[in-house]
């Protein structure tokens, strides 16, 4: 077994670095971008005290209760990138269908993706004080 312990890794070209096995087999990538926010808090451009901590994320706006729009400071390459949501249920103990999704019917681009955050039995948006996204994708 063998440590690397190094203070910065590059790629030689623009994309991510890859972890390749020792037959050259892909093994992962890097997440490009990921966000924890608190749902019900202050999120604008010019504020964005509402993110607890980021990468490669500029901003979240609050478009209305449950819905967000995330905004990835490096662009992706294309708009077939994966997002990953969730949601930090309340301590009610509720047992509903509650969750975090990407907006159906809308417009991925490369710099940016929406939320949607509620519960999805009734159909109805809620802030939550935790969400989080992570993106993965060239």
């Amino acid at each position: 077994m063998s440590t690397l312990n190094v203070a910065t890794i590059k790629s030689l070209t623009a994309s991510a670095p890859v972890f390749q096995n020792s037959s050259g087999v892909e093994k992962g990538q890097l997440a490009k971008a990921w966000v924890n926010f608190d749902g019900g808090g202050t999120l604008t451009f010019a504020d964005p005290s509402g993110i607890r901590d980021s990468f490669n994320v500029t901003a979240v706006v609050d478009n209305g209760t449950g819905r967000y729009t995330v905004h990835i400071a490096n662009d992706m390459s294309n708009i077939n990138y994966v997002v990953v949501v969730s949601i930090e249920n309340s301590t009610d103990n509720d047992n509903t269908s509650e969750g975090a999704t990407l907006f159906a019917r809308s417009t991925k681009t490369v710099g940016s993706f929406k939320i949607r955050t509620g519960n999805t039995e009734s159909n109805q948006n809620k802030d939550y004080g935790g969400v989080s996204a992570v993106v993965f994708g060239d």
